[in-house]
């Protein structure tokens, strides 16, 4: 949902496309050696709505967008986006149906899934375009190393494919582990160097994420793929912070009750919550099914009145409550942020995640795609 009246929701998303297109060219700035950023945009942009993000980077002159199913890159071919898209996920036989007619570039290991691009595309008279993905220590897509040139020779015979890629997944996307990553990346280089021996020369090459944009330039290689940062969130603490990147996305609902309750009163369900003195409890409409975690459940805050305040007891599936005490005057209808800056405080995908052991990714995604959204110019 885009676009709301925000008079008739709980809670909406606030998002700054200006934000996102300040990040992008931020983190492009910083790239080495004739590098430039793949936009990822795959998961409705990490909630952010895949469109309105495509459309604002398309303007910044973005060479190259990610997705990671063929239904994303359909949608955004549906709307008008012409720049090269690259699916990042793996497929199956059936789905290249999409990827040939949508002129999408598509990641692929499988021979089976080769060789149906390449027969698909024959029918229509087409070339396709292909990254080939080597998995060097992740353990999840990709072919296995010594597998790489049994793999291009058979790409050879498929007619219809054009090999444009080699590309690899990084282990510790935070660069938790810069040696690990590193041996992965020189494994990449190792490849390339005998895709050149196979006849495939001058593939981009690419490993590198957000957190490798910002830290690392010798894992830049040909390309890097921006994702979190993007929108402004860092991977991990001080991951970035000296890109003075903007957050894109503000979470916020208003208080839609205030009660004052006495000394030892539970709160919500299961009584995991009793006030320590005389307190204002204030009632939020937002909860699990609205993004925010039933982890938070007495580890949350949100921002009332330019102050941090403590969630109250067990986080329910429309409701939270906050404690208010310390927040001064505050009435029904004020405006709450869930995440995101009011006044000089601010709440941040990490310190939500954090709050309950998840990830800043977990957090957008679950707030894109549980409330109503409205851009900002």
């Amino acid at each position: 949902m885009t676009d709301p009246d925000t008079s008739y929701y709980p809670a909406f998303l606030e998002i700054d496309l200006s934000a996102v297109a300040h990040n992008y060219r931020r983190i492009s700035s910083c790239l080495s050696g004739g590098s430039r950023a793949l936009a990822v945009v795959k998961s409705d942009a990490y909630g952010h709505g895949a469109v309105p993000v495509a459309r604002a980077l398309v303007g910044e002159g973005v060479e190259m967008l990610g997705v990671v199913l063929v239904s994303e890159g359909m949608e955004l071919r549906r709307e008008g986006i012409s720049e090269p898209i690259l699916v990042l996920g793996g497929i199956t036989p059936e789905q290249v149906e999409g990827v040939v007619e949508h002129d999408l570039t598509q990641v692929v290991f499988s021979a089976q899934v080769a060789r149906a691009l390449s027969q698909r595309a024959g029918a229509a008279g087409r070339q396709v375009k292909v990254h080939v993905k080597v998995d060097t220590g992740l353990g999840r897509l990709g072919l296995k190393p010594e597998e790489l040139v049994s793999f291009l020779d058979a790409l050879k015979k498929m007619d219809n494919i054009q090999v444009q890629g080699l590309l690899t997944h990084l282990a510790y996307p935070d660069g938790s582990d810069a040696q690990f990553n590193a041996g992965q990346a020189e494994l990449l280089r190792s490849l390339r160097v005998l895709a050149g021996e196979a006849g495939f020369k001058d593939l981009t090459c690419h490993c590198a994420n957000s957190a490798s944009a910002a830290h690392n330039p010798d894992l830049h290689m040909d390309m890097v793929r921006a994702g979190i940062m993007l929108y402004g969130v860092a991977p991990a603490r001080g991951v970035g912070s000296h890109l003075d990147l903007k957050p894109a996305m503000r979470w916020v609902s208003r208080v839609v009750h205030l009660q004052e309750w006495e000394e030892g009163t539970s709160i919500s369900y299961n009584r995991t919550y009793f006030t320590s003195r005389k307190s204002r409890i204030a009632t939020i409409p937002v909860g699990y099914s609205k993004g925010y975690s039933y982890l938070l459940a007495n580890k949350g805050q949100m921002l009332v009145g330019g102050r941090k305040v403590p969630v109250a007891g067990k986080v329910c599936m429309d409701m939270s409550m906050a404690d208010v005490t310390d927040a001064g005057r505050v009435s029904v209808g004020d405006e709450v942020v869930v995440m995101g800056r009011q006044g000089d405080q601010e709440i941040t995908a990490l310190d939500i995640a954090e709050a309950f052991g998840g990830s800043s990714y977990e957090v957008l995604c679950l707030a894109g795609k549980c409330n109503p959204r409205l851009y900002l110019d």
